[in-house]
């Protein structure tokens, strides 16, 4: 709970109405939802919920910002090691959370906790997950609302500046919202904060009014008087001098005014960051003798101690949070409050310090002190600076054979929504996404990821002078949501998308019968519309799918003549089998004895040419096996 906000921001009476909502032990709401403007306390409502769950034996984890699956299993794993109660299946639970299980076996074991045990699982900041479209990344959007339906003894509980869009697992969340404190609210906050509690109610009354009675302001104001090294009396009436306002800009910026430069740099610098920065990582990040060094050198203990030094004062001024961490270091990060107000003081080196700490992150990676933090990080720089081009590769790259893996789900997530729709990487970023969302059973996803896709690139390809081109990012547009829906079972859906697809490729080869790009392309598209007349199984789709079943052998064999090898000759294969399986089942034996045999002569001889392809291997003993079934059943049958 070392991130979240100051338990003195909140009041009595909000932390029992919270609790009330929560309803501890009973059942029927999944948990809470606390909203609220900036600085407005929500964390610290949360915090105090936290706490008192705690105290009554609860096990607590948090999740704070973007949907981090790693940051989850590891807070859940840390909530079960610190909890003294127990449940009949704690110790199979820790052993899976703390080990190397699967990504689903870790999500399926939070998921019982919050089924069977007293367990609270609090999303911070939530709305940093929300965008336009609503949930920005779909895979999330399936993730909460199964954590959300998951909630039985245990509870979810969520802090947001806007609410989550409805559904029936998060319409469980009980809203409760802050609404903007007064200063008679912001005075009785005022006493029982450290250095404002010692002031008359006369004045803390006046510094209420001059903040507008705003929580996170307070909290400024009393740790910058509290850090004072001499009277703060100058401060105080700095401070008093103010015209009122709940923003806290002008705060900011009577903070800032007494620090060194060096503690400036530190403070904007990290303020950048979306992971905690160790003493060492602010000394490399805030380095400025060659921002664009990829291997940033190790800094001399001088810069480092000189960092530690500076993170200290800027803790104790309010400006950053500071705790220890798992492995015994002191992390400082700026909370978004803090963030948001000191963007307009980054200036024009904005881009600089995104580029140090994207560097600072990226030399990480190739230490062995890397986590994948360090590769989340450089993303999220990346993008800060619209290196595009490095992003979207960076990404392709981390995620490479990861599918089901809850880290490169949630990463294609937070990534696609910045990459335009005409950037070349967009389509393999997509691909890759509804495939891992696929392969993780998340189908809702999956499928929203892929109309999500042909939406932005309908859109794009609209407006693209280059035809063609177009045409093709249509075509492959909506095969991925075509996927999406045939693995979701949504064949009614899937029909008129493929058959949208068909008719691209179809057009594109017409008029440019020589690309064998466009033919490829064509025959998955009538491999998948196949598959779903196959599987809607209509009485009057037996002429369709046969023509489509037909043209796709058609188009494969002419590919494989084209260029013969494993890749087509895998492609050709199947298709012959699908086509000979409906040949069969309408009686035409001959004509499914006479595709088998032409699979098995095509295989032969390609397999002999590449005699240690596996896959090659695996498919002609197939068309073997299949030949000789059919050939010893007997005639008519």
């Amino acid at each position: 709970m070392d991130r979240l906000g100051s338990p003195h921001l909140v009041r009595g009476s909000d932390v029992e109405t919270a609790l009330a909502l929560t309803a501890p032990g009973s059942v029927g709401p999944g948990g809470l939802m606390i909203a609220g403007g900036p600085g407005a306390g929500k964390s610290a409502l949360a915090r105090r919920v936290l706490e008192r769950l705690h105290s009554d034996g609860w096990a607590v984890a948090v999740l704070a910002g973007r949907w981090y699956p790693v940051d989850l299993f590891a807070a859940a794993a840390k909530a079960l090691d610190a909890w003294a109660g127990d449940f009949p299946q704690r110790g199979d639970a820790s052993e899976i959370l703390d080990g190397g299980a699967p990504h689903c076996a870790k999500f399926q074991t939070i998921q019982e906790l919050l089924k069977q045990a007293p367990f609270a699982l609090l999303f911070d900041d939530f709305d940093r997950n929300l965008g336009s479209e609503g949930y920005l990344d779909p895979g999330f959007a399936e993730a909460f609302d199964r954590l959300c339906g998951s909630a039985g003894r245990g509870r979810m509980l969520v802090t947001s500046r806007v609410a989550p869009p409805p559904s029936a697992a998060t319409d469980r969340l009980r809203p409760l919202r802050l609404t903007p404190a007064d200063e008679t609210v912001g005075a009785e906050l005022a006493a029982s904060l450290p250095y404002l509690s010692t002031l008359d109610s006369t004045t803390r009354q006046r510094v209420a009014a001059v903040v507008a009675g705003h929580p996170r302001s307070l909290q400024l104001v009393d740790a910058w008087l509290g850090a004072a090294r001499v009277d703060p009396a100058e401060r105080l009436a700095a401070v008093l001098s103010h015209t009122a306002s709940p923003s806290g800009a002008a705060l900011l910026e009577l903070v800032m005014a007494e620090l060194s430069a060096a503690q400036r740099e530190m403070l904007l610098q990290t303020a950048l960051a979306t992971f905690p920065l160790t003493a060492r990582d602010v000394a490399v990040a805030c380095d400025a003798s060659d921002p664009s060094l990829e291997q940033r050198q190790s800094p001399e203990r001088a810069a480092v101690d000189a960092a530690a030094e500076g993170m200290a004062r800027l803790a104790e001024l309010g400006l950053v949070k500071a705790w220890t961490d798992t492995d015994g270091d002191t992390v400082v990060l700026a909370d978004r409050w803090v963030a948001e107000g000191l963007a307009p003081h980054q200036g024009e080196q904005l881009a600089a310090r995104h580029e140090r700490a994207l560097n600072m992150h990226y030399a990480e990676t190739h230490s062995d002190r890397r986590t994948y933090d360090d590769y989340v990080a450089v993303t999220r720089h990346l993008a800060a600076v619209d290196g595009m081009g490095d992003l979207t590769k960076f990404t392709l790259d981390l995620t490479k054979y990861r599918e089901g893996d809850y880290s490169a789900m949630a990463l294609l997530g937070e990534v696609i929504p910045t990459v335009p729709a005409g950037n070349g990487h967009y389509l393999p970023l997509r691909e890759r996404q509804i495939t891992t969302l696929i392969r993780g059973g998340y189908m809702t996803a999956a499928r929203e990821a892929g109309k999500r896709t042909l939406r932005a690139v309908t859109g794009w390809a609209a407006t693209h002078p280059q035809r063609d081109e177009a045409r093709f990012c249509l075509g492959a547009a909506h095969n991925l949501y075509g996927v999406a829906l045939l693995h979701g079972g949504d064949l009614a859906a899937a029909e008129p998308i493929f058959t949208a697809t068909v008719e691209i490729y179809h057009e594109l080869g017409a008029e440019h019968p020589t690309s064998f790009e466009a033919q490829r392309r064509l025959g998955y598209a009538l491999e998948h519309l196949g598959e779903v007349y196959l599987g809607l199984n209509r009485p009057q789709d037996e002429d369709i799918l046969y023509k489509t079943l037909a043209e796709c052998v058609f188009v494969r064999t002419q590919l494989f003549e084209a260029d013969p090898s494993p890749d087509t000759a895998l492609m050709a294969g199947p298709s012959m089998q699908r086509l000979a399986d409906l040949a069969e089942r309408t009686g035409d034996h001959d004509n499914a004895r006479s595709l088998l045999r032409t699979r098995l002569a095509m295989v032969e001889a390609i397999a002999q040419a590449y005699p240690d392809d596996e896959d090659l291997a695996e498919e002609l003993a197939a068309a073997r096996d299949r030949l000789a079934t059919l050939t010893a059943a007997p005639a008519g049958e």
